[in-house]
């Protein structure tokens, strides 16, 4: 009879002893070998690509809950943010330009900001002294409505001439932080706006929100508030909005009076390319207590602008600015600045 040919292994040469009831031949006991051999090296070739999958999907798995609870801080796990909250950077086709005109009202701030399409924002109204002159800059400008007012915080060099502003244009939304605790003066704002039809929308981001605070302005500029968070925070200044106006792949950033503190928690809470910005308008007049090296690493601007006084930022303020070679431009020695977004380039305009 013709012998089948059969491959052997390990568990084979076993049933061959075991069926002819034989001890093993030395012939038996190589080929036993060779076979046990052959699995050790099947298994040391693959034990490499088994173990370098065991860490991948424990890398990704890491990645994936730092990105859900942490917001990915450190900017490194791009590719699992969620397609429906993510901005492109960049716009293939952008037409027209953003125009940011810094007014100089010494130690107050407001930023007159119109597009292309007449649309018009305007980011806080200085001190009640303030609002001629913002009128005037309005006028000059043949703005006759203003299609979003936001107010930053409700420090009087920022809400002070916001009723009259509001009384001699029509408003169509105002956005303003939520305070657990409201002043009097931004009570007072709200009740005069709501009786004028204006929609008033109060920020206070969730973390289960997972990004920014969209800010209705027009469909070909993305304004967005990166702070405050709910919840207390210690300084009423840290309730301010952080905002930031971005068209094409060129972004302006504002922090009102925001400190270090609120800084590091909406830059620890949002991923880092949401605080991206050509321009950076400085948080506090440019005082101490605001501009963290966290936040200007961060931005990584090429221009900061400080509405100031003749005292001017703050020297350790200025040191970073130096470290960081940003080109600082102050509304006391500048006057009113006016730099344009093309959606390409950030420039100030002389």
């Amino acid at each position: 009879m013709m012998a089948m040919k059969k491959k052997f292994t390990e568990e084979s040469v076993e049933e061959i002893n075991i069926e002819n009831g034989k001890e093993e031949s030395p012939r038996q006991i190589e080929l036993f070998d060779k076979a046990q051999q052959e699995r050790v090296r099947k298994q040391e070739k693959h034990s490499p690509v088994v173990f370098a999958c065991i860490i991948a999907l424990f890398t990704l798995l890491i990645a994936a809950l730092t990105e859900y609870y942490l917001g990915d801080p450190l900017g490194i796990f791009p590719f699992l943010e969620n397609p429906l909250q993510a901005q492109d950077a960049t716009t293939e086709h952008v037409y027209g330009a953003v125009d940011v005109r810094v007014l100089s009202l010494d130690r107050a701030d407001c930023s007159v900001i119109t597009y292309s399409d007449g649309s018009c924002m305007l980011i806080d109204a200085g001190r009640e002294q303030d609002a001629a002159t913002i009128q005037g800059q309005l006028n000059d400008l043949g703005i006759e409505k203003i299609t979003t007012l936001v107010l930053t915080c409700a420090s009087s060099e920022h809400i002070g001439g916001m009723s009259a502003v509001a009384g001699m244009f029509q408003v169509e939304h105002f956005i303003c932080p939520h305070y657990p605790d409201e002043p009097e003066s931004l009570t007072v704002l709200k009740t005069q706006l709501a009786a004028q039809g204006t929609a008033i929308e109060e920020v206070a981001i969730l973390p289960s929100d997972r990004g920014p605070y969209e800010i209705p302005f027009t469909d070909s500029v993305s304004v967005t508030a990166l702070s405050p968070f709910s919840g207390t925070y210690d300084s009423e200044a840290d309730y301010s909005l952080i905002v930031r106006v971005e068209f094409g792949s060129t972004a302006m950033l504002f922090t009102g009076d925001a400190t270090v503190n609120a800084e590091r928690i909406a830059i620890k809470a949002l991923h880092n390319r949401y605080f991206h910005a050509n321009i950076l308008m400085l948080g506090s007049h440019g005082g101490a207590d605001s501009s963290s090296d966290k936040l200007l690493g961060t931005v990584g601007a090429q221009i900061a602008i400080a509405s100031c006084g003749e005292d001017g930022p703050a020297k350790s303020v200025l040191k970073q600015l130096r470290n960081y070679e940003m080109t600082l431009i102050r509304t006391d020695q500048a006057g009113n600045i006016h730099v344009r977004l093309d959606g390409e380039n950030a420039s100030v305009v002389e």
